[in-house]
């Protein structure tokens, strides 16, 4: 028995058709030609108003709201671009300077460019860029005082330190690059106090950690490994509580009494006169002593205790 192929041929056509024919065959609303083939179409699952499926408005399938490839937003038209940007060594110590150099040209010329600054990365400005006579060639110079003026120099050994390089032209765009610098301190064990590389173990100033200072301590003395020393504040005995000793001077201050020396640093040092200081001046060598009672016997007024801090 014959049959007749006419409607399984035309239930195949009514199948496929509705689209703009590419290949010969009609696709069906909702699906695409490929490879001969009719398919679903993607869909588009992200919540902007674009045919895309990335999150942004623009019709790329980039992350950022420009219409180039990449990944970030400098793209405008005529912008500036660093083509380099570089210090002249990778390390700074006190009493040094740095020169800061950048190649930067313009899509609009090298006269739309207006100038530079030099940054921290939280916006503080060092310096400004000054132009040479070569076309987008830009250089500034910066010292170890300058950069701690800015932004404290502070490190126990030392610390790499951030610069950034923002350029503009005259609408007001802008491009920026940056480079790092390591701040040291040349001698060994040394480190960075306010700008000052100093030996934590002798500086008067900085005893032991920066801004620790043994005048601030004691009203006098000295560093020595650390350690502040030398005789405390001079004291009123009268003014003093009753059994008030050196132990409780030098405690009061957040140290020890210097118990037993001699010389120089003789535990107390008593005074007729009512100042430190002078030709009236006794020693006496017990930590333990009521100063009090010094006063009544020996009718001294004022007393130094040597203590160490």
């Amino acid at each position: 028995m014959r049959m007749n192929s006419t409607p399984l041929l035309l239930a195949f056509a009514l199948g496929c058709s509705g689209a703009t024919e590419t290949t010969g065959l009609t696709c069906g609303e909702g699906t695409v030609e490929m490879d001969g083939v009719c398919v679903g179409a993607p869909a588009d699952t992200d919540t902007d108003t674009d045919s895309d499926t990335d999150a942004d408005t623009d019709a790329d399938t980039d992350t950022d709201t420009d219409t180039d490839t990449d990944t970030d937003t400098d793209t405008e038209p005529g912008s500036p671009n660093v083509l380099s940007f570089a210090a002249s060594t990778p390390r700074l110590t006190e009493g040094e300077s740095v020169i800061f150099t950048a190649i930067v040209t313009d899509a609009n010329g090298i006269g739309d460019l207006i100038g530079g600054v030099l940054r921290s990365p939280g916006g503080e400005t060092y310096i400004a860029f000054s132009t040479s006579g070569d076309e987008g060639a830009y250089s500034t110079t910066l010292s170890w005082a300058q950069v701690d003026s800015t932004l404290a120099i502070d490190f126990e050994t030392e610390e790499t330190r951030t610069f950034t390089a923002t350029f503009y032209d005259q609408a007001g765009h802008s491009v920026s690059a940056t480079t790092t610098l390591d701040l040291y301190c040349a001698n060994t064990g040394d480190v960075a106090c306010g700008g000052t590389c100093t030996d934590l173990r002798d500086d008067n100033a900085n005893c032991g950690e920066c801004g620790r200072s043994c005048n601030d301590l004691l009203g006098s003395g000295s560093c020595d490994n650390d350690v502040c020393e030398g005789y405390a504040f001079c004291e009123d005995i009268s003014t003093l509580a009753g059994g008030t000793t050196c132990t409780d001077v030098c405690a009061a201050s957040g140290g020890t009494c210097n118990s037993g020396s001699s010389g120089s640093s003789a535990t107390t040092r008593y005074y007729e006169s009512g100042t430190c200081g002078g030709e009236d001046e006794v020693i006496g060598y017990d930590c333990a002593t009521a100063l009090s009672e010094v006063e009544r016997y020996y009718g001294y007024a004022t007393v130094e205790c040597y203590c160490h801090i």
